[in-house]
């Protein structure tokens, strides 16, 4: 009897417990595709929501256009089941191309753009039907919903695998550009996955992103849809207000066993210049070395400081630093930055430069930087054939600089897995399709003064 109690009792709570969200993703092959080994990102992307708290609904459909995912019904069932607090993120483009008209080719065409212009067509069985422009279909979705109480997202189409002189083209003055249109008009979030995915295939380069897409230039396999889905996320991060952000799994840290210590500097012994190679070109008050057992940066300009000992494979490099704000001529809150497994692959030096941050942009390395002040933004970023590929990126105050902190920094590089941590915080969590293995780890910054010290690197099993 007591046993019976508690049951009923557990299942009383549970009505008490509101209903959890739901994500719909609406959209075509590139979003759902039962044709294996072609994969769309909807079918892998709940991996990466806390499904203990949200529910990913994928009712994607090949072969559907806004048009006729509209048509056929599909998205009146979505609307009937939508409650406020639900998501919709939307993703069409790649089957709206054709000229609309009742013929095979033509039944899921629209009209470009995002006006209001139409086009009456007149079915073989004497039915009607009125075409309207892709806009106008994607700004039905965004006011469905919003009737509904729920957030709309729009997502612009992922780029084909499709290059012209090394670079990805892009939907930047078609599909791209309406559907950001479409989400200003109707103050529906937007996340650019069209430019997102495009700077990681520039980056990877044809022959990499060939091994995506398995017998068309369209349809990604699993690994390309995980591509696409983390770029959603990577969209959905950069959008600071979305409540759609708090569902994210947070991603865990990387498991690692420290295997020894490879290099310690608490700076008690000065600037040692065979082992740090500093470059910058020193103005009038200008610092750079040590003062107090600590690693001084005090400039005007930019400023590298590079650890003289090539890295490779696992790796932990940690060290502290802080920002003093004291009214001195560079005190100011921003640019904690640095550089790891940085090389130059027209040459086996590295060093050379004059601090100008344009000057590193042919070296092969990653970057972070965190931002306080003007510059509101903390970013990942990779270098990588002359592209600066933004990986990840901040805008909120948790993430941005704080005066007078001293801020513990922790790089973990691992099985093709580059993670930094701030204050034993997760911030940046990259997996590399294309690594970078081995190179130099470099402090970074511009007009301030920091305070570095007691730097670690390590190996790792």
């Amino acid at each position: 009897m007591k046993t019976l109690s508690i049951t009923i009792l557990l299942s009383f709570l549970s009505l008490l417990q509101p209903p959890k969200p739901v994500l719909y993703i609406i959209g075509d092959s590139t979003v759902r595709n039962t044709n294996r080994p072609q994969c769309g990102w909807g079918e892998v992307i709940g991996e990466q929501f806390d499904t203990t708290r949200i529910t990913v609904s994928n009712p994607a459909m090949a072969g559907r256009s806004t048009r006729t995912f509209i048509k056929e019904g599909r998205w009146d069932k979505i609307v009937a089941t939508l409650q406020p607090g639900d998501f919709v993120i939307m993703q069409f483009g790649h089957n709206e191309g054709s000229v609309p008209d009742t013929s095979h080719a033509g039944y899921r065409g629209v009209l470009t753009g995002t006006g209001e212009e139409t086009k009456d067509l007149t079915w073989p069985d004497g039915t009607g039907e009125t075409v309207h422009t892709y806009g106008w279909y994607l700004r039905k979705f965004v006011r469905d919903a919003k009737s509904k109480g729920a957030i709309a997202i729009i997502a612009s189409m992922i780029p084909r695998n499709e290059f012209r002189e090394g670079k990805v083209l892009r939907a930047s003055n078609d599909y791209g550009k309406w559907s950001a249109e479409i989400a200003a008009q109707e103050n529906a979030f937007f996340i650019d996955l069209n430019a997102i995915t495009a700077d990681k295939y520039d980056a990877m380069g044809p022959d990499k992103v060939k091994t995506l897409f398995p017998g068309d230039h369209t349809h990604t396999n699993v690994e390309g849809a995980g591509i696409n889905a983390t770029s959603v996320i990577e969209g959905l991060k950069k959008i600071n207000d979305c409540a759609l952000n708090k569902y994210i799994a947070q991603e865990p840290k990387e498991k690692y066993t420290i295997d020894k210590l490879l290099f310690s500097d608490d700076f008690n012994q000065g600037l040692d210049t065979a082992i740090w190679i500093v470059e910058y070109t020193p103005q009038p008050g200008d610092r750079v070395g040590v003062q107090n057992g600590q690693l001084l940066l005090d400039t005007r300009g930019g400023v590298t400081v590079w650890l003289n000992k090539r890295l490779k494979g696992n790796l932990l490099i940690e060290y502290r630093r802080r920002l003093p704000l004291g009214g001195g001529t560079n005190d100011r809150l921003s640019d904690l930055n640095q550089f790891w497994m940085a090389t130059d692959p027209r040459k086996r030096s590295l060093f050379g430069r004059h601090g100008v941050l344009e000057e590193y942009d042919s070296l092969s390395l990653y970057y972070a930087g965190m931002g306080g002040n003007s510059n509101s933004t903390t970013r990942l970023r990779k270098y990588q054939d002359g592209q600066r590929v933004l990986l990840q990126e901040y805008k909120d105050g948790p993430h941005l600089l704080q005066a007078g902190k001293e801020y513990k920094i922790t790089t973990i590089v691992k099985d093709g897995t580059t993670q930094l941590l701030v204050d034993d915080q997760l911030f940046f969590s990259y997996k590399d399709p294309s690594p970078l293995r081995e190179g130099y780890f470099g402090f970074r910054s511009t007009k301030s003064r920091q305070e570095i010290d007691d730097l670690k690197v390590y190996s790792l099993k």
